[in-house]
């Protein structure tokens, strides 16, 4: 179950990046190159401000933010996917919790055993001998 959670979040993790890339260099890094070259072929500040304008839009419609119809459903489906992978991490950082109270709670226990005696129901009992698998398993564990 953990392995198939941390591959989940892995994909969701890739995912996340290639939207970031998408953004960063596919969108900003082309827009910000074309708005320095029409900046250096300016002649007055109305270019100017003719330039900065035509690079918002290009910027709001490569991100998809321009109004249009397909552009308002596809931001929906990506709110939908980020508030999913935002979800998943918090369930996730839960079932961490989770297991680490666990391991906590069985550590007074396991140091028991590893001493060759451990209380059950208010009588100390002597542990029979561990083998090396044992001992390897305690060791790599809950050490």
């Amino acid at each position: 179950m953990i392995h198939t959670c941390f591959t989940m979040s892995n994909e969701m993790t890739k995912f996340v990046q290639s939207v970031n890339y998408y953004i960063m260099f596919e969108v900003l890094e082309c827009s910000w190159s074309d708005l320095l070259n029409k900046l250096s072929e300016a002649k007055d500040l109305e270019q100017i401000l003719e330039a900065h304008d035509d690079s918002l839009l290009k910027i709001l419609t490569r991100l998809h933010l321009d109004g249009h119809e397909t552009s308002q459903e596809l931001a929906k489906q990506l709110r939908c996917i980020f508030d999913l992978i935002l979800n998943f991490g918090t369930i996730i950082q839960r079932l961490i919790q989770s297991i680490d109270i666990e391991l906590q709670a069985r550590k007074p226990y396991q140091q028991q055993q590893h001493h060759g005696t451990y209380t059950k129901n208010n009588e100390s009992v002597r542990s029979k001998k561990k083998t090396k698998i044992f001992l390897f398993i305690d060791e790599y564990f809950f050490s």
